[in-house]
């Protein structure tokens, strides 16, 4: 999971944004018991450092969850930033800037993002 995340963060920052609101969720769903997530989700990893790295990422994703009083709803501090950096970008591109080619791929997409 782990190495899924650094990925898409790499690579397509909407998608890490979702891929940790899933991962959030699904620590809410095992009440945030570490032991649940190793025996049932991280059972398939082999590679001890792989798993070390992955109950890390959790511990961590917990630890903050907990101290931001998340464990009903809500998501991490850390998304809401790329969030509303990605507001900013959009907005700069659509006024400022004015780019033509993402002002149409943005009339493009615009109902289903609203519909969603």
């Amino acid at each position: 999971m782990f190495k899924i995340a650094e990925e898409k963060r790499k690579q397509n920052i909407a998608e890490y944004l979702l891929f940790v609101w899933q991962m959030e969720d699904l620590l809410r769903g095992l009440n945030f018991d570490m032991k649940r997530l190793v025996d049932e989700i991280l059972v398939s990893i082999e590679d001890d450092n792989e798993l070390g790295e992955n109950i890390q990422w959790f511990q961590k994703m917990i630890t903050s969850m907990k101290s931001s009083g998340l464990q009903v709803s809500g998501h991490l501090p850390e998304t809401y930033e790329i969030l509303n950096e990605l507001q900013l970008l959009q907005h700069t591109l659509l006024t400022v800037i004015g780019d033509a080619n993402f002002k149409k791929y943005h009339a493009t997409a615009k109902p289903v993002i609203e519909e969603f």
